[in-house]
């Protein structure tokens, strides 16, 4: 198969693959600002995309060392990158995301990717094509570790949160409807309390419009380097095998 037919195959499995991983992610991203009634599904979702396409762009600058650790960190220099190794190595990715995206599912694809590298290799070479130190150090271990530190950061951070929560009056039964009080709590308040609550109902959106945001803007940053690393393999093998 020629050079440019290959990429085009490998950049088509990509953009598939980068496609599932937004439409798995970018919903988690803005799930505060839909349940907590800030805003509706269509509008978070656009609010999402966009932080999602800049932290892409921003990760052009900042992403090099983990495209770096997905396109040369993983594997020893000797494995064959052919083309069937990437693609099988892609699909099980892809098919993954779009398995857990289809079914509602909280998915990550790092793991997916990891996997999809890892799997390939041992099918291919068994363990010795791997470079277990740098799995463990680079990949496993931060996997094990950020969940332990996002607890830690977000209870902090609740703790914050609790001060501005103890200002949002309490749902009374004859107030109005659940899903009212979820939108705007302050609709039980007293009148007379009315401009102190407005100023906080504001900054408890804008809050979760920053959170998710964030969050969106941060998962890209993560991510489109790992998915573009694939992309880069794909290339040197091709550009490797011409030289030869």
């Amino acid at each position: 198969m020629g050079f440019s037919m290959t990429i085009t195959l490998i950049a088509a499995v990509v953009l598939l693959l980068a496609w599932a991983n937004g439409a798995n992610d970018v919903s988690k991203g803005i799930a505060s600002l839909v349940g907590g009634g800030v805003a509706q599904a269509r509008r978070a979702l656009w609010w999402g995309t966009v932080w999602t396409v800049l932290g892409g762009l921003t990760a052009l600058v900042l992403g090099a060392a983990m495209v770096h650790t997905f396109s040369s960190g993983l594997l020893r220099p000797e494995i064959h990158l052919s083309l069937s190794f990437l693609l099988a190595a892609l699909s099980g990715a892809v098919l993954w995301v779009l398995g857990a995206t289809r079914f509602g599912l909280p998915v990550s694809t790092t793991h997916a990717l990891l996997g999809g590298l890892v799997g390939a290799a041992l099918a291919a070479t068994g363990p010795q094509g791997l470079l277990a130190r740098s799995i463990l150090g680079k990949v496993a271990l931060p996997l094990l570790v950020s969940p332990l530190i996002a607890v830690l950061l977000c209870g902090g951070v609740l703790v914050l949160a609790n001060r501005l929560v103890r200002k949002v009056p309490v749902r009374q039964g004859d107030c109005c409807s659940h899903d009212a009080w979820r939108a705007d709590p302050f609709l039980c308040a007293a009148p007379a309390s009315r401009p102190t609550p407005a100023r906080v109902r504001r900054r408890w959106a804008a809050l979760h419009w920053m959170s998710a945001a964030a969050t969106s803007f941060a998962r890209a940053l993560n991510d489109v380097p790992k998915i573009a690393a694939i992309l880069i393999m794909g290339s040197c093998r091709d550009k490797a095998g011409n030289d030869t």
